[in-house]
């Protein structure tokens, strides 16, 4: 993903350049074929710039947060970015799905456990899981409470403070 965040007095030019395989697996779909994703010149949704400026803010501070933080981030924005400004008829439908099974849970928060001291990508969970990204990520949620983030980032501290 290519992102620049360009402040001129009282405008903002958001630029963003997803790699269309990479929106493929985000947003569940089959293909790009006809899927158009509209130029927006007045577009001012209050998730868009939120998700941006918090990758935004990852970028500046070298990824301070780790991977797994910024890929959901981006992952989020891609998907909003499919649900708002394209031509999908069908709304996604990740949030609508029920946790992981216990198994699949368990594979997870072990690999994550696993390495805690190394910087893990969200990709690399959802791919040990055989989900996509957003699938794995809001099943996680449902399963945990927490996203995948808050919980790798929960199991350092406790592990660091016990």
């Amino acid at each position: 993903m290519e992102f620049r965040i360009i402040e001129k007095s009282n405008y903002k030019f958001l630029v963003m350049e997803f790699e269309p395989h990479y929106v493929l697996r985000v947003a569940e779909l089959q293909h790009l074929c006809g899927i158009e994703i509209v130029e927006a010149w007045n577009y001012d949704h209050p998730l868009t710039w939120a998700l941006a400026g918090a990758i935004y803010e990852e970028c500046e501070s070298e990824g301070r947060q780790g991977l797994l933080y910024a890929e959901t981030a981006i992952a989020f924005l891609a998907l909003h970015i499919v649900r708002t400004l394209s031509n999908v008829a069908v709304p996604v439908r990740v949030l609508q799905r029920g946790g992981l099974a216990p198994a699949v849970l368990h594979r997870a928060c072990e690999y994550m456990i696993s390495r805690l001291t190394e910087d893990v990508s969200l990709s690399e969970v959802a791919g040990i899981t055989n989900l996509s990204l957003a699938h794995f990520s809001s099943a996680f949620k449902r399963s945990m409470g927490i996203s995948p983030h808050a919980w790798f980032r929960r199991q350092r501290v406790d592990t660091a403070g016990g």
